[in-house]
């Protein structure tokens, strides 16, 4: 994502602004105004969403060593445990802020396809970050199923594939959504938005609000979600999921 809006950039520069053709700018600015609401809304929640982080984190760690794995037999349910626990406060505290964007973008009247393609875009994003479903109290049944030695007996029981989304579908999300949200980007600066509104609303640095101070920044939404893995067993699916 962060190279993807390095290459928009430095086409926004080539291009400079064009001439209005189906849209009004007015259009294109209202969809970068939504954007930006966004992101204030995700500096509002900021505190609230580290919180449930280290909140999550710190009932997980209460029963789990930090280096150790679990065995083969276990591999597979723990990694979902794991993800899910760190997938939780991200649901949990930014869905409704992107709801409220695509509601928003929805009740932009336009009939530019570039723009149309923009909420299209901002709505394969959004099934890609909250699209799978969540499962609830994962810390405590891998804290308590660890305590156990990962006995096979006492395996929460879920079906590990309701809880994993197949990478191949990830990497269309994100394909799809990127080539829609480029396109609509430079769209919206030849009609007139400035440089970093438009890069903005393809995402560009939009949750860097999310990653506290003393943290560096260049993590997207879900590197951000996904801080740290809290165990061995954490590792695989963290790794997996940090490059959406």
């Amino acid at each position: 994502m962060l190279k993807s809006s390095f290459a928009v950039a430095a086409m926004l520069v080539l291009l400079g602004a064009a001439p209005a053709g189906a849209a009004q700018p007015s259009s294109a600015q209202r969809f970068a105004d939504a954007v930006l609401r966004a992101k204030i809304a995700l500096r509002e929640l900021a505190p609230q969403y580290q919180a449930a982080q280290k909140a999550t984190f710190r009932t997980c760690e209460s029963g789990i060593e930090p280096d150790e794995d679990p065995p083969p037999h276990a591999r597979r349910r723990a990694e979902v445990l794991a993800y899910q626990a760190e997938l939780t406060p991200f649901v949990q505290v930014l869905r409704p802020v992107f709801d409220r964007l695509l509601a928003d973008l929805r009740a932009i009247p336009t009939r530019d396809p570039a723009l149309r393609s923009g909420r299209e875009g901002w709505r394969l994003r959004t099934e890609l970050f909250f699209g799978e479903p969540v499962l609830p109290g994962a810390c405590e049944q891998l804290a308590a199923w660890v305590a156990t030695g990962y006995a096979r007996d006492k395996a929460p029981a879920f079906r590990v594939a309701d809880f994993m989304r197949p990478e191949a579908e990830d990497d269309r999300l994100m394909e799809q959504s990127r080539e829609k949200l480029e396109r609509a980007t430079i769209r919206m600066y030849r009609l007139g938005v400035s440089e970093g509104e438009a890069l903005r609303f393809m995402g560009h640095q939009l949750f860097d609000v999310l990653v506290p101070e003393d943290e560096s920044g260049g993590q997207t939404a879900r590197a951000s979600a996904r801080a740290s893995a809290t165990t061995g067993a954490a590792r695989g699916s963290g790794e997996r999921r940090a490059g959406r």
